[in-house]
């Protein structure tokens, strides 16, 4: 019974739907968390970034 719980979970984790939409995710989170930061130094270095894509104004 545990051994079948263990192949399930790992065949559902280790698919390569499971792993894009993890990877999305994950590279959603951090582009969101870096381009809406308010910790200056995190601002500083994508100021000009942030103004160049056109996404978001900082001032």
């Amino acid at each position: 019974m545990t051994t079948n719980v263990w192949r399930k979970a790992s065949t559902l984790t280790l698919s390569p739907i499971a792993q894009a939409l993890l990877f999305l995710s994950l590279s959603s989170t951090v582009l969101w968390t870096v381009y809406f930061s308010t910790y200056p130094p995190v601002h500083n270095a994508v100021h000009s970034l942030r103004h160049h894509t056109l996404m978001i104004s900082c001032h």
